[in-house]
């Protein structure tokens, strides 16, 4: 996955770290396309058990982002000069 080549990437070579990088591909690719993917699995099979699941995995990855945004939004805010 993408945000995971990222922050493996950003571990290997500090030089190529980038926060935003990869909050920005996470929330496409583990937000964006998961929402997609449960969607299209309960239009398939509303009665389904899958689409519960992924929206279960969906649920975890909207804590995860939560946690990432706070972290991310304290450090830019540090960085920043209030007047």
């Amino acid at each position: 996955e993408v945000p995971t080549c990222l922050l493996a990437l950003g571990s290997v070579f500090p030089q190529y770290r980038t926060d935003i990088g990869f909050g920005v591909t996470f929330f496409i690719t583990r937000l964006m396309f998961n929402s997609y993917l449960a969607y299209r699995l309960y239009c398939l099979s509303p009665e389904g058990m899958i689409w519960r699941v992924c929206t279960a995995v969906l649920c975890m990855h909207l804590y995860w982002f939560y946690k990432w945004a706070t972290v991310y939004g304290s450090k830019i805010g540090a960085t920043t000069v209030k007047i």
